[in-house]
């Protein structure tokens, strides 16, 4: 069986290359001794494995790579999916939250106009919407202190 080389390529490689080993030549001269009657030189070894080596290179590595690179660009895909997800939605919650702390707080300092000492001059006071004794159990519960209102 007479080789034709591959248009455009010709018998690129004639020497051994640095990774492999005296296993891998045996085991491909024993092939192709086997095939040809009048055996073949090293240099036509080291064409078939070189021939082997690069379509693994050019089919099974490169497939895995572009494996690597499709779940590389579906990672990035969800990063930018969860990316846009925290822009959108974290903002507003925080707004959410901001804005009823800001009215929680409104709340709390009508209350307080509402509930203010009347006695100034007395040592205990006087509630001015309780009419007890200042401060009443709205205003301690505010301050952390005992009793509700």
């Amino acid at each position: 069986m007479p080789h034709s080389p591959r248009p455009g390529r010709g018998c690129r490689m004639t020497e051994r290359r640095p990774h492999w080993d005296q296993e891998l030549e045996q085991a491909v001269s024993a092939v192709l001794f086997d095939c040809y009657e009048n055996g073949i030189s090293e240099e036509q070894v080291y064409q078939v494995i070189a021939a082997v080596e690069d379509w693994h290179e050019k089919f099974v590595m490169h497939g895995a790579f572009r494996v690597l690179a499709e779940r590389a660009a579906s990672a990035e895909a969800d990063r930018d999916r969860l990316a846009n997800q925290l822009l959108n939605e974290v903002p507003d919650s925080y707004i959410q939250m901001k804005a009823r702390a800001l009215a929680a707080e409104a709340a709390i300092a009508r209350v307080r106009e509402l509930h203010y000492n009347t006695a100034t001059h007395h040592p205990s006071g006087c509630c001015s919407e309780c009419g007890g004794t200042y401060p009443c159990p709205t205003v301690r519960a505010f301050d952390g202190g005992g009793g509700g209102a």
